[in-house]
């Protein structure tokens, strides 16, 4: 099933219009009439002197002066458009419908592109368990605890998630924008160091520590418990400190781009212990309208970042 995600709000008023369209009464009652039924019958009174006469008299003798003589004039006027009404009603509803869905939306080949991102993944934890396997079959008995540290190696297999989030990104958002994408290790509600960061042979602009600056997207994201995004850090660093989402940092001072961030909260603390920090290098690559999308995206690899976390807890313990 492809997912589905709301749009901004003509989409909405489009797609609601679309789906009264659909329903069983426009389709089979309203429809025929509308478009069969009442044109034929405007063309059959208008060039049926003595069947369309009654109605002129009706409308001169109504209060509407000489509309039923203007209605005679603009006859052929009327009857084009009645002959063209369903046309441009079946028109409508096309523009309707293609503006029924948001511009941003996950369709099937951006869905095989993340299942093979995560596919991928996978892969190399099954390939590592299986190499372990494989070693220990001649054996009579093997260490559980060996063996659970030995398999587990979830910093790996985050840096992996971190990678495939960036390669999702770049595939099925804007394929021309440059995407960086990092994983900020939070205590105590505030970022302490980049835990991996993508690509791995650049290093982020602004530290942890300066991070922790109240207007950075970081510490919004922590307060609202919710993605931010920022569609043009240029004009958010324009708007009154009070209000600011992003910081400089060490950003240039002419670099344009988007910022999103994401928070990770882990099930067994209810607290924050990651925040995805995602930017592109142009402005508007990520817009606000589309967060639903982007949350959609991060969490097929943010749900397998708290797994690793999890086992990361358990081998810490394990002694």
């Amino acid at each position: 099933m492809v997912p589905e995600f709301e749009g901004h709000y003509g989409n909405k008023a489009s797609s609601l219009i679309v789906t009264l369209c659909n329903l069983w009464v426009c389709e089979f009652v309203i429809r025929p009439v509308l478009l069969v039924v009442l044109p034929s019958l405007i063309v059959f009174m208008l060039t049926k002197e003595n069947v369309g006469a009654p109605f002129f008299k009706l409308l001169d003798n109504s209060g509407f002066n000489n509309w039923g003589e203007t209605v005679k004039k603009s006859a052929f006027l009327i009857i084009t458009f009645a002959i063209s009404f369903q046309f441009i009603a079946k028109a409508t509803y096309e523009f309707l419908l293609k503006h029924s869905r948001p511009k941003k939306e996950i369709g099937v080949d951006e869905l095989m592109w993340i299942s093979d991102i995560i596919e991928n993944i996978v892969g190399e934890k099954c390939k590592r368990m299986a190499d372990h396997a494989r070693e220990t079959i001649k054996e009579d008995e093997i260490c559980a605890k060996d063996t659970f540290k030995t398999i587990t190696k979830p910093e790996q297999q985050i840096n992996l998630l971190v990678v495939g989030l960036c390669k999702a990104f770049e595939q099925c958002i804007n394929s021309k924008v440059k995407f960086r994408v990092g994983l900020l290790k939070i205590e105590n509600n505030k970022p302490v160091e980049w835990f991996f960061y993508e690509p791995a042979n650049e290093t982020p602009s602004t530290t942890a520590k300066e991070l922790c600056a109240t207007t950075s997207t970081v510490m919004k994201c922590i307060k609202d418990r919710g993605i931010i995004i920022v569609d043009d850090i240029q004009k958010e660093l324009k708007r009154p400190k009070n209000k600011r989402r992003f910081i400089k940092g060490r950003t240039n001072n002419n670099k344009k781009g988007s910022q999103l961030c994401f928070p990770v909260r882990h099930r067994a603390t209810n607290d924050i212990e990651y925040v995805v920090s995602i930017a592109g290098n142009k402005k508007e690559c990520l817009m606000e309208k589309n967060s639903e999308l982007y949350e959609w995206i991060i969490r097929q690899f943010s749900v397998r970042v708290c797994i690793e976390h999890s086992l990361m807890i358990m081998k810490g313990k394990s002694k």
